[in-house]
């Protein structure tokens, strides 16, 4: 008991309240913790038309090796997270690949015949972490362009 009444009285000494405050600041609200987000540097293409495949590459910036986690093919759901759940009955995703030391994942976007058009956002997984969020649109496609005479 002795001990832990000397263990509050250091605990609730100013330097004591100091350590707690750097501990939670440090631990909870400094950006660059080591538990961040992995950036994403860009998707591209960042559209499809209903009833559309795509090949969308995502890519994690040049210096950040290993931000999509180590090579190889993965399952779409143990690497990509819908942010809307309700955006499954939209889009289909194939089997993910992971190249260039984890810094770019590739996979095959299907946009159902069905799919409403609109934005979806999704995360990018790694282990326990999750990328910042980053979207894709699901566009409705133009009237197939016609050129008559040489006049364009």
């Amino acid at each position: 008991m002795e001990f832990h009444k000397h263990i509050a009285r250091r605990v609730l000494q100013p330097s004591g309240i100091l350590l707690i405050v750097t501990v939670i600041f440090v631990a909870f609200l400094n950006p660059e913790k080591s538990n961040s987000q992995q950036l994403i540097a860009h998707v591209q293409p960042d559209a499809l038309g209903p009833g559309m495949t795509i090949a969308m590459e995502i890519l994690a910036p040049a210096n950040d090796s290993g931000a999509f986690g180590a090579d190889g093919i993965y399952l779409p759901s143990s690497k990509i997270l819908l942010f809307n759940l309700a955006d499954s009955f939209r889009v289909i995703f194939g089997p993910v690949v992971v190249s260039w030391n984890g810094r770019v994942l590739q996979v095959p976007v299907m946009a159902k015949t069905s799919a409403v058009v609109g934005t979806i956002h999704f995360q990018i997984i790694t282990g326990n972490k999750k990328s910042a969020l980053d979207s894709f649109e699901i566009v409705e496609p133009h009237p197939k362009l016609s050129i008559s005479g040489d006049v364009v």
